[in-house]
């Protein structure tokens, strides 16, 4: 070969392993740089998968950046707080719930107890009979509270407003706790304001409201005791 062939040769061979040497540190660039941007993302990914439905107090680790990563983290940390609140009413919801139920499940079942005792009069059995009844129709009423709470907390409640007289709405909810008045030994007295005889509101929800107002009343009126069920106007500040 001649001197000028080997040079050639030599400049070729110069340029391939350059080229290969530029090829694998440009890839190494490359790759080392895609590792860096994507260790936030691989962070918030672990941080995430060790939150669960036991801890949602945690929170994602967001880097400090203004950029369009640390939006979706700023995001995302928004949509668990969103959920540890839902959960939140949920478990309160359920608890409530337990709660409420718990007293009157207990007269009924104290009262079915006494009834299948032998020896038990007419009377005694009729009575037995009677707060059964009426603690069965106390579970009804709270099963009717506690759906209507779940509709408010989903915000899907439907109002019907209208024109209402508060003196029927007041008498109806007096004439339904009759009994229980007599046999706690407590007076009512209902008393409608001037300028109170009428009023805009959902005829159900004002008396499941009422009819709240004056359960709570009656469970801590002593015997003898006045209770006084009033509707009267009160002034817009």
């Amino acid at each position: 070969t001649t001197p000028n062939q080997d040079a050639t040769r030599e400049v070729e061979l110069g340029i391939v392993v350059a080229g290969a040497v530029a090829v694998a540190v440009a890839t190494g660039g490359a790759w080392w740089l895609a590792g860096a941007a994507l260790a936030p993302v691989e962070r918030m990914r672990r941080r995430a998968a060790e939150i669960s439905e036991h801890d949602l107090a945690g929170r994602l680790d967001i880097p400090g950046t203004s950029d369009e990563l640390g939006a979706l983290g700023k995001t995302m940390d928004g949509l668990l707080a969103r959920y540890q609140g839902a959960l939140a009413r949920q478990r309160a919801f359920v608890a409530d719930a337990g709660h409420e139920l718990r007293t009157p499940l207990a007269v009924l079942s104290g009262e079915l107890e006494l009834a299948e005792r032998p020896g038990r009069s007419i009377d005694q059995l009729a009575f037995a009979v009677h707060r059964a009844r009426q603690e069965t129709q106390r579970i009804s009423q709270l099963a009717q509270d506690l759906l209507l709470l779940a509709t408010v907390d989903e915000g899907q409640i439907g109002l019907h407003v209208g024109p209402l007289a508060t003196a029927g709405i007041l008498a109806a909810a007096a004439a339904a706790r009759k009994a229980r008045l007599s046999e706690q030994g407590v007076r009512l007295e209902v008393h409608v304001a001037e300028g109170a005889e009428m009023v805009q509101g959902d005829a159900l929800r004002l008396r499941q409201a009422i009819d709240n107002i004056l359960d709570n009343a009656l469970r801590v009126a002593p015997r003898g005791s006045l209770v006084t069920l009033a509707s009267y106007c009160v002034p817009e500040a």
